[in-house]
């Protein structure tokens, strides 16, 4: 039972449910492109997860710093600095673990441009770096300013795809791009509700909250119904969604508690999009 409670609580410290909304991107590409280049894979996988759980550890020192409150601590899907509060891990430890994934997320990124030769990609890793530490680290700290789910609709949506079928020597097409813009969607839909008790009880994003978490969830689905083949295998997690959107509860703080639902619409829609592309 003490290994069981110590597990659950590195899953909470690092937020390990929410590495597959990174790792799904690479994932469904290499679907996509039939397993090709099996080691160009494991080297896109390093790279998110690594510069997820750089964003991760940064959002963890800045949420500590600047003295926001834990909450939703009982659950998988805890809001602050779990891993410095809860957890007792030292602001040092923290900082120097955020800057060695962050390099290695950097140099194994820049090994993919030197073996594939795309140089292309220097220019989606240099967004997809500085999007993604604009959105926890100082001057810029979107994820603060009401505007994080920009940062994390290119990171885990446009970037991180498009980017890996352009590794894996894939060709774009429009039909790519409307998936990329699904992922994004859906990971900014997790954002949003996930930090929701974080925004202003009575600032506009609390208010118009249900109209735009509902724009933001169907959005990426309705725009991929002109692709009849792969929008049936979006339709069950697109009446997953309808249902939740219909069962949302009321209170900030409670809503924030259903993240683990969307974020198992994520994972299922992911899942289905990569059988898609072997099928």
């Amino acid at each position: 039972m003490r290994i069981m409670y110590k597990v659950k609580n590195l899953a909470k410290g690092l937020k390990l449910p929410l590495y597959f909304t990174s790792f799904a991107p690479v994932m469904i590409a290499w679907f996509y492109m039939r397993f090709s280049d099996p080691f160009i894979f494991v080297m896109l996988v390093i790279v998110v997860v690594s510069m997820q759980a750089a964003l991760n550890l940064a959002m963890d020192f800045t949420d500590h710093e600047n003295g926001r409150r834990l909450r939703n601590e009982d659950t998988l899907f805890p809001i602050g600095s779990y891993l410095i509060e809860s957890m007792g891990v030292k602001e040092k430890s923290v900082k120097a673990f955020f800057l060695l994934s962050l390099l290695i997320s950097l140099v194994a990124g820049i090994s993919i441009v030197v073996i594939t030769g795309k140089y292309v990609l220097l220019l989606f890793g240099v967004l997809a770096v500085i999007i993604s530490l604009m959105y926890a680290l100082p001057p810029f700290r979107l994820n603060s300013r009401g505007i994080g789910e920009v940062s994390t609709f290119f990171s885990f949506g446009p970037l991180s795809f498009l980017g890996s079928i352009v590794a894996l020597s894939g060709s774009l097409n429009l039909q790519l791009v409307l998936i990329s813009i699904l992922l994004g969607l859906l990971a900014s839909a997790i954002r949003y509700l996930h930090h929701l008790p974080e925004d202003l009880s009575y600032g506009n994003r609390v208010r118009y909250f249900r109209p735009a978490y509902t724009v933001i969830l169907i959005g990426g689905f309705i725009i991929n119904a002109d692709y009849p083949y792969t929008f049936l295998f979006l339709l069950p997690p697109l009446a997953i969604s309808i249902a939740h959107l219909l069962t949302l509860k009321k209170n900030v703080l409670h809503i924030s508690r259903q993240t683990n639902v969307i974020v198992a619409i994520q994972i299922i829609t992911s899942l289905l999009l990569a059988i898609r592309f072997i099928l």
